[in-house]
């Protein structure tokens, strides 16, 4: 990894300590900081055998890393001291990426891209997602949202989403989502839903512009509540229009800002 490329992502540890986010992502920051480009091949070769094998053996990373057995050896010691992979199975059947590792992907392609410098505190989190605050390299405050689909909403995943997977690999369905999530926001964008305009979408991370706004249920007086009603429901209406409906829409989903839009 370039000097440049390493000073950006220690640069999220500085933010993460500076505001004061959870533990997890000032582990995951950390971790990033550290990683080589060995690490992310291996990381990779994971993530791509696991399209067919839920845990991978050590001679498949190696088969497919093209490294000798010695050093993919060493460099697995290092993802599994860095919790961004595990062995379910015990390390003789093999290992899986986790959400630490996916997260440590998604980062390190975002930063390398020029798309992210800086990732700030955590805004907002629900069922399927967390989301924070983040800069690109124009310094363009921004937010992004990390799926992590998991065991508790797996089933709702496959009833109501328009996508499905073949076993339990929440990995995955993070992607899937995130996929279908900024797909959906790039339609509603271009026929003019007020919705955060999509900016990109790595594996399971998607970064969107940041809607200075409240939630309407922590909103205590508005003004105008007749004018804010109709605006929901011609926003709707205009999705609806383009194809695209919000299986899980609730006030928490509507942002108003001061000027009550």
């Amino acid at each position: 990894m370039h000097k440049n490329q390493n000073l950006k992502l220690k640069q999220y540890l500085t933010t993460f300590s500076r505001d004061n986010v959870g533990a997890y992502l000032k582990d995951i920051a950390s971790y990033v900081a550290k990683m080589t480009d060995d690490h992310v091949k291996i990381l990779r070769s994971i993530e791509d055998l696991m399209r067919s094998n839920y845990v991978v053996s050590i001679d498949q990373i190696v088969g497919r890393a093209g490294e000798s057995r010695d050093y993919v050896g060493k460099i697995i010691e290092e993802l599994h001291s860095m919790r961004l992979i595990w062995a379910p199975m015990g390390r003789e059947k093999g290992y899986t990426l986790n959400f630490n590792g996916l997260d440590a992907l998604a980062l390190v392609a975002l930063s390398r891209r020029g798309i992210l410098s800086f990732i700030g505190s955590r805004i907002g989190v629900g069922k399927e997602a967390e989301v924070y605050t983040g800069m690109t390299a124009e310094k363009n405050v921004v937010a992004v949202k990390f799926y992590r689909v998991g065991k508790m909403s797996i089933k709702k995943y496959r009833r109501f989403r328009a996508v499905d997977i073949s076993h339990p690999n929440y990995l995955e369905a993070s992607k899937r989502t995130a996929a279908k999530e900024i797909e959906a926001l790039r339609i509603l964008s271009s026929n003019n839903v007020p919705t955060p305009q999509p900016i990109a979408r790595n594996r399971h991370v998607i970064v969107t512009s940041l809607i200075d706004g409240d939630p309407l249920p922590k909103i205590k007086d508005i003004p105008r509540p007749k004018k804010v009603f109709e605006h929901i429901i011609d926003s709707i209406e205009l999705a609806v229009d383009a194809g695209v409906i919000h299986c899980d829409l609730s006030a928490y989903n509507v942002l108003l800002r001061d000027n009550e839009e």
